[in-house]
């Protein structure tokens, strides 16, 4: 299948603008380019979230973590949001390279083994760990994610929402 240019562009901004917006002690603030629908629908995942919406605070080495398939092809999987400790560095030039192992090659053999997942070398599985212990981040998380899977939808991809958890 292939992707727009259009929508790797704005992939990317969602995770860059999650990533400034989770910035440790700064508020989330809904992101330029966020639809209303998308907002409504994130406050509809807050509430699916029930586990993570009752106890928001993550210990204070934890960020909220989610990961997601890569965005090529008819299936785009997602994991849930939890709370971990990245081994990753989160800020620097080198922050999160190859989208944060520790979580996502965990998740990649998670997907092969119950979906039968093929890994494509060129737009591998990644996760966002950058997302800060507090109830900002939670919000943060939950927003980019959401953003994220009503943009597959957008393409006509499938978005499967896996349960995966570390």
């Amino acid at each position: 299948m292939k992707i727009s240019g259009s929508f790797k562009a704005l992939f990317l901004s969602i995770f860059l603008s999650a990533s400034i917006a989770a910035a440790p002690g700064q508020r989330a603030y809904p992101q330029a380019g966020v639809s209303a629908a998308t907002l409504a629908a994130t406050s509809s995942a807050a509430s699916a979230a029930t586990a993570l919406a009752q106890d928001p605070e993550a210990a204070p080495d934890q960020h909220y973590v989610y990961c997601i398939s890569s965005g090529i092809g008819p299936v785009v999987y997602f994991s849930d949001i939890f709370a971990a400790v990245p081994t990753s560095p989160i800020a620097g030039p080198h922050a999160g390279r190859n989208g944060f192992p520790e979580f996502s090659a965990p998740f990649v053999a998670f997907l092969e083994k119950k979906y039968g997942y093929k890994e494509n070398s060129s737009a591998p599985a990644m996760c966002r760990a950058i997302f800060s212990p507090n109830a900002a981040g939670l919000h943060a998380a939950q927003t980019t994610r959401q953003a994220a899977e009503d943009l597959a939808r957008q393409n006509k991809m499938q978005v499967v929402e896996t349960g995966w958890k570390q």
